[in-house]
């Protein structure tokens, strides 16, 4: 007898880790599973997350019970997973299925076209995708409906052998559908001035776009603007600018610049989102700037003394001018960012030799979008949302050494329009900055040190047109004493 419970026990045990080696394999939750169920089968595997979202990756860990319904909000296609329950097959199996819909919206597409999967020998899984050509309405949108009908192995049944929840129907019900947003993706760019010079520039789309949604919008007005505050007026040069083809479905359109004409003179040409088309919301980085500098004749590699790119975490500390506002008085404000080197082309004439701009360098966070604080902006601008675009800048200052002594020289910050979106309502603040400072090398600490003053066009948040932001910023924190007190005046910090 005792040899005999044993052995019943043992068995017991052998179906216990049969049963959890099951629901690892099918990928369902423990509260669905029916050791009565036929294990010999093909269904839907669709996972949603409690914020409705479709699982495209789950893991091992993910205890969610499949769903024959979904709601889908944008214009991303939504991939169905299909998958067969059983052992191997070693021949293959095709699997039919029809496709429905409710409501006036017909505009979609299915993969594959011919309504039938066929699972080859060792595969147990496959996928239907749903493409959508356009948008559709926002009244009686209603749903898209698909079956599994049937399938050539007599051994496979479509759907769990459960009355409730099969899985051999779903139901992707079209709600209300969310507004595409659009975004340049660089507020900078730098050309040289050759003739038939040409540049790409990228307009971004938060979900996938259609001819028929786009018509014949014009997305951008261009026109040539100052330089910058601090530079003034700049010249002009003819150019063209061409949206280059795309196909449906697309969430990108990349525009191309052509310089028709060599210009010596610095200029900027600035590009500007248009808005007014239904549906489609410019937010985020809204102009761009195309900057043609005076003819370079610098040499030297002096942004390479201001980043290391061995070490991840490198950082510029700083010391930022501002008034305090509980005391009205002058103060000096501790910061740090991180900073990068700025990535050319291999045929750049700024490359250093090793892929990097030899006079350029670039705040950009290790967290991306999340920013990082360069010239103390978190501060100075209280309320944006930490993803800003302005608080992660690609081309951010520009060093001109001195042509007798590398150690020391002058330094550009790199006129753009910082995006900020304010936290409170999503709205974009626009915030052009320029500047201009010196730098030298102190041998005595191994340290590099500049003195920067920036001007911000604060009008949009109600500040004034030029504020100045008088800064000290130094190569590493081994000083870490504050400067000696300016006699200039300090600028507030502003809530956006």
């Amino acid at each position: 007898m005792k040899g005999t419970r044993l052995k019943s026990l043992s068995n017991n045990w052998f179906v216990f880790i049969t049963l959890l080696f099951l629901l690892s394999t099918l990928g369902c939750s423990i509260d669905s599973f029916d050791p009565t169920e036929n294990y010999n089968f093909v269904r839907f595997s669709l996972l949603v997350n409690s914020n409705g979202q479709i699982i495209t990756k789950p893991n091992s860990s993910t205890n969610i019970t499949e769903s024959d319904t979904y709601t889908h909000r944008s214009l991303s296609k939504v991939t169905i997973p299909v998958l067969l329950s059983t052992k191997p097959l070693d021949k293959a199996v095709t699997l039919k299925f029809d496709v429905s819909n409710s409501g006036n919206f017909t505009d979609y597409s299915i993969t594959p076209q011919n309504n039938q999967l066929t699972f080859q020998p060792g595969q147990l899984k496959d996928s239907i995708v749903i493409t959508f050509n356009g948008r559709w309405p926002v009244q009686n949108a209603g749903s898209i409906n698909i079956n599994l009908l049937s399938i050539d192995d007599p051994s496979l049944s479509i759907g769990w052998s459960r009355q409730l929840k099969r899985m051999d129907k779903i139901t992707i019900n079209l709600g209300d559908l969310s507004k595409t947003n659009y975004y340049f993706d660089k507020n900078t760019y730098s050309i040289e001035g050759r003739i038939n010079e040409e540049l790409d520039i990228p307009l971004l789309f938060s979900q996938p776009i259609s001819k028929k949604d786009l018509g014949t919008f014009n997305f951008i007005s261009p026109a040539f603007v100052p330089i910058s505050a601090c530079e003034g007026e700049g010249g002009t040069f003819q150019y063209s600018l061409t949206p280059q083809p795309f196909i449906d479905g697309a969430q990108v359109i990349v525009y191309k610049l052509k310089i028709l004409e060599r210009t010596s003179l610095p200029s900027k040409l600035q590009l500007k989102l248009n808005t007014g088309l239904s549906d489609f919301v410019a937010l985020g980085i809204t102009t761009t700037d195309i900057s043609k500098p005076l003819v370079d004749n610098r040499t030297g590699d002096p942004a390479a003394n201001w980043y290391d790119v061995a070490d991840g975490l490198y950082r510029h500390y700083g010391e930022a001018w501002y008034k305090d506002p509980t005391t009205g008085a002058c103060r000096w404000s501790t910061f740090n960012t991180f900073v990068k080197p700025v990535v050319v082309a291999a045929n750049s004439p700024f490359n250093n030799g090793k892929g990097f701009h030899k006079y350029r360098i670039a705040y950009l966070s290790n967290n991306q979008p999340i920013g990082t604080n360069p010239f103390d902006l978190r501060r100075f601008y209280n309320g944006a949302d930490v993803k800003s675009p302005g608080y992660n800048i690609p081309e951010a200052l520009d060093f001109f050494p001195n042509p007798t002594n590398p150690n020391k020289g002058s330094v550009s910050v790199v006129a753009q329009t910082l995006v900020f979106i304010r936290t409170a309502d999503n709205k974009t603040i626009n915030i052009p900055m320029c500047g201009s400072g010196d730098y030298v090398y102190d041998p005595i600490i191994k340290q590099w040190k500049m003195y920067l003053e920036i001007h911000c066009d604060e009008t949009s948040i109600g500040g004034s047109k030029d504020a100045v932001k008088p800064m000290y910023i130094y190569s590493n924190n081994l000083n870490g004493k504050d400067p000696e007190n300016l006699t200039i005046p300090c600028p507030l910090r502003i809530n956006i």
